[in-house]
């Protein structure tokens, strides 16, 4: 791509013929995200997708979707020879100025530790740590098992319930997403013996790696999930962000070989939701929190 002026760059509404450019930048900072996941956001909030253009050329990216009356901000993406002359925080002011046209007064996100000082300067405080854990899944010898929690691929009947495990979870309703998730590859869910279910996952392929998460519902069915997810990915990469007090689960992904890789910073600007921290195990990952 030839050099670039900040002056001949423009923000605008992405469009479907915008995916490609998109992904490349994605691609270019080493994320996770593929053609299917752009496609998605676009799809979720088409109003709330933007890009930076110059020439042609897609410069810069920003999404920002709303949940009811929750906007999650992401996927604010500025290509290399652009940085560090304000257009990241231009994209930004786009994203909350789309939410606040739509009403909504919170606005959440999750930034890396550097892009925390940005992300300052518009309101947002920090509400808590994730640790992103990451590596090639290695099952113990003798990985645990319990037969009291047992876990199945979810079928439309327990669509309900995932969507109450989710809202009591996150304090959002996000049931456009999962709903969309759903469709396009069942989730797990964990299930007493009365097949009643206790807790959900969902799993999708990335670019570098399987992305694990969103899991919600009690702590017993999480370990069970996570496990089940795990062997289920035995020699592929993976990811998966846990808030970083919950030891018991990052316990278990340090038994399949992950190890830490980064660490994420959820952040609120307006008034406070904050995650149900006894139901709330993995995020669905930067872009929908």
């Amino acid at each position: 791509m030839p050099s670039i002026s900040l002056d001949s760059v423009r923000i605008r509404q992405m469009q479907p013929s915008d995916l490609p450019g998109a992904l490349a930048l994605s691609t270019e900072i080493g994320w996770n995200q593929t053609a299917a996941d752009w496609q998605r956001m676009l799809q979720l909030e088409p109003k709330g997708c933007f890009v930076a253009e110059s020439d042609g050329h897609v410069v810069g990216t920003t999404l920002c979707c709303v949940f009811g009356s929750v906007a999650w901000l992401a996927m604010v993406i500025v290509t290399e020879s652009l940085r560090g002359h304000g257009l990241g925080q231009n994209l930004v002011q786009h994203g909350l100025d789309y939410a606040r046209q739509c009403g909504i007064a919170t606005v959440r996100l999750d930034a890396t530790v550097l892009g925390e000082a940005v992300y300052r300067k518009f309101g947002f405080q920090r509400q808590f740590e994730l640790i992103r854990m990451a590596g090639v899944s290695t099952p113990p010898p003798s990985p645990a098992s319990d037969p009291s929690c047992a876990v199945t691929v979810a079928d439309p009947s327990d669509i309900v319930a995932i969507l109450e495990f989710d809202r009591q979870a996150t304090q959002t309703d996000r049931s456009k997403l999962l709903r969309h998730l759903c469709r396009e590859t069942a989730p797990w869910v964990a299930v007493d013996d009365q097949r009643q279910p206790q807790g959900w996952l969902a799993c999708r392929h990335g670019r570098l790696a399987t992305h694990i998460g969103p899991c919600s519902g009690s702590l017993h069915a999480a370990v069970a999930l996570l496990r089940h997810a795990l062997k289920s990915s035995q020699g592929n990469s993976v990811i998966v962000d846990f808030p970083a007090d919950h030891s018991v689960l990052l316990g278990v992904a340090q038994d399949f070989g992950l190890t830490p890789q980064r660490t994420l910073l959820r952040m609120c600007c307006g008034p406070a939701v904050i995650e149900d921290s006894e139901h709330f195990h993995a995020s669905y990952g930067g872009e929908f929190g």
